[in-house]
């Protein structure tokens, strides 16, 4: 007759659900926080008024055009900082490609 051996018992602490429920829990307390008042409206206001607000903006237009202003001001900057990054990795680095190239040709 063969002993049947009991398994340990492993508890495995859920951090699926403290990833989800962690938002959601700083969302809600927020959220309570700003209609109570103790978070001023003017400082962090509540996500509710904030979601209102959007909505309102989104309905009026005013939104999307302000998004694309932000975003072709944001492109424009990371195409010069991205151009004379490049630009000055590239010239300082110049003077070392000869030797870089003929010490890897003669191995």
């Amino acid at each position: 007759m063969t002993r049947a051996v009991a398994r340990p018992v492993i508890i495995r602490f859920p951090y699926r659900a403290v990833s989800w429920l962690t938002p959601v829990a700083v969302l809600a307390l927020w959220e309570l926080l700003a209609q109570a008042g103790i978070l001023p409206r003017q400082v962090l206001p509540a996500p509710s008024s904030v979601v209102a607000k959007a909505g309102d903006l989104i309905a009026d237009g005013e939104l999307p055009s302000n998004l694309l202003a932000s975003l072709q001001r944001s492109a424009t900057g990371f195409a010069i900082g991205a151009s004379l990054g490049l630009g000055s990795a590239c010239s300082s680095d110049c003077p070392k490609w000869p030797k870089r190239s003929s010490t890897a040709a003669s191995r």
